[in-house]
């Protein structure tokens, strides 16, 4: 049980990188920080769908770990690299707001 729940959590955590990517696709047109968060989340939904394809051809014994340990080495730093294009872009999105302190310090008039 504990081990579906694993792994049912780790495909999880793919799909969730999906869709960040194909939100962040859908509205391509809007900034130009939106390719840089949509590049990260697939990178990063590339990088975790490594990692269970990897970890599924252990349990099958199709590879060991000994022969994918520098390849792993090489998948953390690209997920590295992935989150910090992610933060990089919402940093971006953020910078771009406009900030409403006109319209949030006065009132609208009543006619």
């Amino acid at each position: 049980m504990m081990e579906l729940a694993q792994t049912l959590v780790s495909w999880l955590g793919v799909l969730v990188a999906v869709a960040g990517a194909v939100v962040s696709g859908l509205h391509l047109g809007r900034s130009r920080w939106m390719m840089v968060l949509c590049g990260g989340f697939a990178l990063e939904a590339a990088v975790l769908l490594f990692y269970r394809l990897g970890v599924l051809f252990m349990r099958n014994a199709i590879l060991t770990p000994g022969s994918l340990g520098l390849v792993f080495l090489g998948a953390g730093v690209v997920g590295l690299v992935a989150r910090a294009t992610v933060v990089a872009g919402v940093a971006g999105l953020v910078t771009e707001m406009k900030p409403s302190a006109v319209s949030a310090a006065a009132p609208p008039e009543a006619s």
